[in-house]
């Protein structure tokens, strides 16, 4: 099922924007529920790099200090990677499911970044793709409502993190 895409324009050359989405370890500075990541990788990154990532499964805002009974550990590859124009990781929950959002997502899922130059700047497109278990598809047109406002807010981090960099 596709998750539907949400997007923002960004003041900064479309390179540095892609750099920064790519580059998973600055999800801290962007996304509520990653408190930790760092590449496992060898090498730059780029198609095959691989992330290991400690999600909070109840954590919504920055601000919000992570607790770690609500840990998940993840990992994400690079399924797809063009330069400038489009990204795609496939997350995999490595322990235990924890917390709705891991339930709902399923145990494996790709989230999607587009990226086109703009008028000043770059848009940003986020999406994906989930596997959800049976139990929860009939919950899905909620989640779905709730996810776009979500996406949202992240994209609107993700805009005053990269526009906040020196």
């Amino acid at each position: 099922m596709r998750i539907p895409e949400a997007s923002i324009d960004i003041a900064r050359d479309i390179h540095e924007v892609f750099t920064f989405v790519s580059d998973v370890t600055n999800d801290v500075k962007w996304h509520t529920t990653v408190v930790e990541a760092h590449r496992v990788s060898d090498g730059p990154v780029g198609l095959g790099s691989r992330f290991a990532v400690t999600y909070d499964s109840h954590r919504h805002r920055l601000e919000t200090p992570p607790q770690p009974a609500n840990f998940q550990p993840l990992v994400v590859t690079m399924t797809e990677f063009v330069p400038d124009r489009a990204l795609r990781g496939h997350v995999e929950n490595t322990g235990p499911l924890r917390g709705i959002g891991a339930r709902v997502l399923g145990p494996a899922y790709d989230l999607t970044f587009r990226f086109e130059p703009v008028p000043g700047g770059t848009r940003v497109y986020r999406g994906g793709e989930i596997q959800p278990v049976a139990l929860i598809r009939p919950l899905l047109p909620l989640f779905m409502r709730a996810n776009a406002g979500r996406s949202r807010y992240l994209l609107g981090n993700l805009k005053r993190a990269i526009e906040g960099q020196a």
